[in-house]
């Protein structure tokens, strides 16, 4: 689990850093701002995770308490890392048909798998 949270920040590190070089102070200015500002965030807090962690800070015994409203706030917001692979389907139309039509079949999936659970419950009432 750490080595892949090592991998995924490095290659996410990597990439940001590469996006920093080629737009250089358009990065921040430039019509996708919003998805290149969120990228620095997520980026940013998994850095400051890391140092937290290997400062030992935040932890009972620890000789730099924080509280725990923050750190559950950086925990929270290691949940915005999926936004950064939601960001990834606009590149790939196909897949993202794919993952739109699923979505949409969820519903009626779900109506089918109730019908049938009502149907074999009502028939094993029946037979006992």
């Amino acid at each position: 689990m750490r080595g892949r949270r090592k991998s995924s920040r490095f290659f996410f590190t990597t990439e940001l850093v590469l996006r920093l070089f080629a737009f250089g102070k358009r990065f921040f200015t430039m019509p996708s701002r919003g998805w290149n500002i969120l990228d620095f965030v997520v980026v940013s807090m998994q850095w400051f995770e890391e140092m937290f962690a290997a400062a030992n800070i935040g932890k009972p015994g620890s000789s730099f308490p924080v509280p725990m409203t923050l750190m559950r706030m950086v925990r929270i917001l290691r949940l915005v890392r999926i936004v950064r692979v939601v960001r990834l389907l606009r590149y790939l139309a196909e897949l993202r048909t794919i993952v739109v039509s699923i979505m949409a079949s969820m519903r009626p999936l779900v109506s089918t798998i109730v019908l049938l659970l009502l149907v074999v419950y009502i028939v094993g009432c029946y037979f006992t």
